[in-house]
This record gives C-alpha cells, structure tokens and sequence, in this order.
C-alpha cells in the first residue's frame, strides 16, 4: 500500500514558525534601538561641531580687530562686540549659524567669554590676553545653575593680541 500524499509532504510546524517569529521579532527590536542610539549620536556630533565652529568664530572676531585711525587695533571686536580687555566677561546667545539671537529662547548656544589678566603683568603691558571661551547647549540653560535639561559644553582656551607695551 502506498503511503498518503499528505503524510509525504514536508512541513514546518507551528513551534517552528513561532519560534523564527519571536527571533526575528527579537532582532528587529535590537535594530531599532541601535537606530535610535546612532541617531542621538549624530545629533550630539553635529551640536559639537556647531560649538566648535561658533567659539572658532569668537577666537577670530577678537584676534581680528578693525584697525583705528592711529594704525592700532581697536579695543572692541567688530562681530560680537566684545572689549578686548584684561579682566572681561561676556555671555550672549548665538543661533547655529553663528549669528547674534536677541535672547535665549530664539537661540541655540550660549556663549561665555572671559578674557583673563594671566600672570606676569598688568593690563597694559601683556603681550596676550588668555582668553576662555565655553559655549553651551541648550541656550536657555545656565551651566552654573541648577537645571532640569542635562547641558552639553565646548570649551576653549586661546590668546589674543594684547596693548603694546
């Protein structure tokens, strides 16, 4: 007797496609939160290079002061108008682009500048100003402050050009 055509034919059965269901489910979850993860990554990169770029552009704007009408530098930076003086603090709020927003809700970085009067002289007779420059984000946190959104930070510390002597 010849055995049934049913009873011939291969199957998968329904423990098999459960199981290779829940497996493939499993990766699929997997992947998502990878995805998620490298997503959050390159919005944090793209935040840095963005701070890097703006406190490049800062460190410029006080290097490169317009030259007055007795050949020396200008006290006061063209872009950012920060006096280029031993001893100064600025905060201002600049949009991604590296444009000057009015206030921090219509910002995206703040920026503290902080030019210091280093050691081995006064005002008036250093060759460089040390200047600090930390930009953070979001702008509306204040990193000094006790805030409920984590703040992310660039800093960077440079020298410009000080009073001859």
């Amino acid at each position: 007797m010849r055995p049934s055509s049913f009873a011939s034919k291969r199957a998968f059965s329904l423990i098999e496609v459960v199981l290779a269901l829940g497996i493939c489910s499993f990766c699929l979850i997997a992947l998502l939160g990878l995805l998620t993860q490298g997503l959050s990554s390159n919005r944090d990169t793209v935040s840095q290079t963005q701070a890097a770029a703006i406190a490049r552009m800062v460190q410029s704007d006080l290097a490169v002061r317009p030259i007055g009408t007795d050949g020396r530098p200008q006290n006061t930076s063209n872009l950012y108008t920060i006096q280029a003086t031993a001893g100064v603090k600025k905060t201002f709020f600049v949009r991604a682009d590296g444009t000057i927003a009015p206030s921090a809700q219509d910002a995206d970085f703040r920026v503290d500048v902080s030019l210091g009067g280093g050691a081995g002289g006064t005002t008036s007779t250093m060759q460089a100003i040390p200047v600090y420059i930390l930009v953070t984000w979001p702008a509306a946190a204040n990193p000094s402050g006790t805030v409920s959104k984590p703040v992310s930070s660039f800093e960077a510390v440079t020298a410009i050009p000080g009073p001859e002597i």
